[in-house]
């Protein structure tokens, strides 16, 4: 997949580019492109989603999917042993809107409070990452590209239990012809 542009982003200049996408497929595919990698670590990597069948959301198919990379690429990096799992749902809210919500929870190394507070600054490194390979700027893009999208993301973390990212995202909704 392309790569967003890192500059862009940060200025505001990222011009958005929503399609009508099939919001499962996408998650899916991200994931098992993730597949090796949580196979090396010996880590649980599992895909779910309650979207109902036949319905699509439109949204920028490459800013969500930087998102959902960055997130799981986190997520498998801070995890020694255990599980990685996404969970996505949409709510909705009438005929035409609805809310995506994804879940990326983890079994990693957790985070105290000082160390969420610096989590979105730019190229910040929690003392786990110092161990890791920088995931200082993965974030705070994620937070950028979510907002940009009218989003939402939060987070909580407990030092030793692991990590859940929410993310929501208001997006219009198709019913497509099966």
């Amino acid at each position: 997949g392309e790569i967003l542009d890192v500059d862009k982003i940060e200025s505001g200049n990222y011009q958005l580019q929503p399609q009508w996408v099939d919001i499962p497929t996408l998650v899916q595919n991200t994931c098992h492109s993730f597949g090796a990698i949580a196979a090396s670590k010996s880590i649980a990597l599992s895909c779910s989603s309650t979207f109902p069948e036949h319905y699509l959301v439109k949204i920028d198919p490459q800013a969500f999917k930087q998102v959902l990379s960055n997130l799981l690429s986190n997520a498998l990096k801070f995890t020694t042993e255990g599980a990685v799992k996404i969970t996505t749902s949409l709510g909705h809210i009438d005929d035409n809107h609805a809310v995506i919500k994804m879940t990326i929870m983890d079994s990693g190394s957790g985070l105290s409070q000082e160390e969420q507070q610096q989590l979105f600054k730019r190229y910040s490194q929690t003392s786990a990452g110092r161990q890791q390979t920088g995931s200082g700027l993965g974030l705070m893009i994620c937070k950028e590209l979510i907002k940009n999208m009218q989003g939402d993301l939060s987070l909580e973390s407990h030092p030793g239990i692991g990590t859940t990212f929410t993310i929501t995202i208001p997006v219009e909704i198709s019913q497509q012809v099966a």
